[in-house]
């Protein structure tokens, strides 16, 4: 169900989260989230300071980044600290499960869609390309002419629904094609779960981050970052608005933990 996020100023959301601590799990997307959009995901970079705010929040409570890019992508191009979780392929990768094996059916759906892709990027001409991952592959189309994106877009989701087997995501001027079903919304579920958690906390800015907010709570604290049709209750214009709520929040739990002399970060909280 789609509603009209509250705008919400980052102090107040921070406020809002802290709340709930030390019984909260922080989950962030980092594509829009983390970090600004580009034209080519290769090119992305966290903002300035962002990596420090991280490392300083995942001693003071759990925190994820669960994103649809690869792990090994996520760690080369962002080198998140240990301090934090890092999960990628929507919930199918993450550094306490890194090994991700696909059984000889799945092998074939993923190499007939890896095909099925490849001929979408031909189609889609210039700035169409193709993201290869352990079990999808990504359709980018975000610097392609639109008229003809929409073209290759559509052909190969008709492609890709007559494979069995085959699972589709969309999000923001990308298609991806899974040999295997996973959502963002499954991965923290499982950091509810391990953490025992009353309140899960998530930053997202795509459709697949969609997935999260329309499986929250009352006591859970959606936010959507950006424009668009939503389920999130609250709404943050941009990464700016993002660091700066992650900078209150640091403030708030620095104040509670130096009270209560606890460190609830993942490096001490989370199962083997």
């Amino acid at each position: 169900m789609t509603i009209l996020p509250i705008p919400i100023p980052p102090r107040e959301l921070a406020a809002l989260i802290a709340g709930h601590h030390p019984m909260q799990v922080i989950g962030l997307d980092v594509d829009g989230v983390l970090a600004p959009i580009v034209a080519h995901a290769d090119h992305a970079r966290l903002l300035p300071g962002m990596t420090e705010i991280l490392r300083t929040l995942g001693t003071l409570a759990p925190t994820a980044v669960i994103s649809g890019r690869a792990l090994a992508d996520l760690e080369q191009l962002y080198e998140f600290p240990v301090e934090i979780e890092v999960i990628g392929s929507h919930g199918l990768e993450s550094r306490l499960h890194p090994d991700l094996r696909l059984d000889p059916t799945e092998e074939v759906v993923l190499r007939d869609l890896r095909f099925c892709a490849q001929q979408a990027v031909h189609q889609a001409g210039p700035g169409a390309w193709c993201e290869h991952k352990p079990a999808s592959v990504v359709l980018h189309t975000r610097a392609a002419a639109p008229l003809v994106a929409i073209a290759a877009v559509a052909e190969l989701i008709e492609r890709a629904l007559g494979i069995e087997g085959a699972h589709i995501k969309q999000g923001h001027q990308v298609v991806e094609l899974m040999a295997r079903p996973t959502s963002k919304a499954i991965a923290m579920a499982d950091l509810r779960e391990r953490h025992r958690a009353h309140c899960m906390a998530f930053f997202g800015d795509d459709l697949t981050d969609e997935e999260v907010f329309e499986t929250f709570g009352a006591n859970d604290i959606a936010v959507r970052i950006g424009a668009g049709p939503t389920a999130a209750r609250y709404h943050l214009s941009d990464p700016n608005e993002v660091q700066a709520t992650l900078v209150h929040l640091l403030e708030l739990l620095g104040d509670s933990e130096i009270s209560s002399g606890n460190n609830s970060g993942f490096g001490h909280h989370s199962d083997p």
